[in-house]
C-alpha cells in the first residue's frame, strides 16, 4: 500500500468509526496531524473537527492489518525551558511544571 492509499484508507477507518455516535461524519473532518512509511508499514496521527480524540492508525504491510487506536487528551501541561521575561501562568486550562533544566 502507498502512502496516499494508506492516508485515504486511515482517515476513512476514523470515519467508519465516528459514525457510531456522529452519522453526519465526512472524510473532510478529518486531517492528517503526521504520518511515517517505513519499508512495508504505515503509521499516521489523525484528529477530527467532530471530537476531542486522537487516532493513531497502524497499517502492518507484514499481515496485511490496519490497527486503529484512540486516545483523549487528558492534561496541558506547559514546561518553559526558555528564559522567558513572561512565564506561563497557570489557569483552568493550563498546568505549568517548572524546574526542568539539564
Amino acid at each position: 500500500m502507498d502512502s496516499r492509499e494508506f492516508l485515504d484508507t486511515a482517515r476513512y477507518a476514523v470515519v467508519q468509526y465516528l459514525k457510531e455516535y456522529a452519522p453526519d461524519v465526512k472524510i473532510g473532518d478529518t486531517f492528517v496531524v503526521w504520518s511515517c512509511k517505513t519499508l512495508q508499514n504505515n503509521k499516521a496521527l489523525i484528529e477530527t473537527d467532530v471530537d476531542a480524540s486522537y487516532y493513531e492508525v497502524t497499517f502492518n504491510g507484514d499481515r496485511e492489518e490496519l490497527y486503529l487506536d484512540v486516545y483523549e487528551k487528558d492534561d496541558h501541561i506547559c514546561i518553559p525551558l526558555g528564559d522567558n521575561e513572561e512565564p506561563v501562568k497557570p489557569d483552568e486550562n493550563h498546568r505549568v511544571i517548572t524546574g526542568i533544566r539539564h
